[in-house]
């Protein structure tokens, strides 16, 4: 496996399935920068690389990501801004822009970003545990990465807005009632159950076929595409940075572990007076 115990995302080649693994175990691999450089960066070297046919992404621990790094977010929240640095980071629509299958082995949280990343995956298998939510409305955000234009998809608009909305915790069982997840899986065979069907994949499925079949499903979708909805999405977040106190709030009562106390709405504009 490439990396060490200091490096926040490991690779490993597995005959011709590609293991990419979130280190940062410490922090429940919560989100980032640093780890969001290394994926993009891990993303595009099993996509170029011919050895490799399925691309499997998993984590280390007993958690899959429990989302943004929390003293980041605070740290944006508080400074009204999101750091920008000339660094190539991964976006959750760029994976699905991968010409091999890529599946996900989850385990505990899935959360926020996390939770985007392994919704743009092709495949998704839960552990028992898996825990998933959007978060976002909990912590004065709107939905980021595209979520709200790909949940719909997976989905389906109702159960989806149900998720958004409320941010509430689901379990693996109902994940998987709801589609959002193919397989669950007993005791700590996940990783080993993702991998035994990347192999089956890697082994009997031709890959051209499984590239032009992910052409055609997402080209299906793509009336607004994934990427733009994405990038709208951010720029909106980076708004309410700006504009709203409600991250703010969000980000600290999640820290403090107490109730969110969000403002109300404004009372709207009056419509505008029409000429007779």
């Amino acid at each position: 496996m490439t990396g060490d115990d200091t490096t926040v995302l490991l690779t490993e080649q597995v005959d011709r399935v590609r293991l990419i693994t979130f280190n940062r175990p410490e922090k429940r691999n919560a989100w980032s920068d640093e780890l969001s450089v290394a994926y993009a960066a891990a993303l595009a070297d099993a996509d170029r690389d011919p050895a490799v046919r399925v691309i499997v992404v998993a984590a280390a621990g007993s958690t899959f990501c429990v989302g943004g790094d929390m003293e980041d977010l605070k740290t944006f929240a508080a400074e009204r801004t999101f750091a920008r640095k000339n660094v190539r980071r991964s976006a959750p629509w760029e994976t699905t822009r991968v010409r091999k299958p890529v599946v996900a082995a989850i385990q505990g949280a899935c959360a926020g970003i996390g939770f985007a990343h392994a919704l743009a995956c092709d495949v998704r298998f839960a552990a028992m545990d898996a825990r998933f939510t959007t978060t976002y409305a909990r912590r004065g955000l709107p939905a980021e990465s595209g979520v709200a234009w790909l949940l719909p998809r997976v989905i389906g608009m109702s159960a989806a807005v149900d998720l958004l909305l409320s941010a509430r915790v689901i379990g693996a069982a109902e994940a998987m009632r709801l589609g959002l997840v193919a397989q669950v899986i007993e005791g700590d065979e996940v990783l080993s159950e993702a991998l035994r069907y990347a192999h089956d994949l890697a082994r009997s499925c031709s890959p051209k076929a499984m590239q032009t079949i992910k052409e055609q499903l997402w080209a299906g979708q793509e009336t607004v595409s994934f990427e733009l909805s994405a990038v709208s999405a951010d720029q909106l977040a980076e708004r309410f940075l700006t504009d709203s106190d409600d991250v703010m709030e969000g980000v600290s009562s999640f820290v403090e572990k107490r109730p969110p106390e969000f403002g109300s709405l404004p009372r709207p504009d009056p419509p505008a007076a029409t000429k007779a």
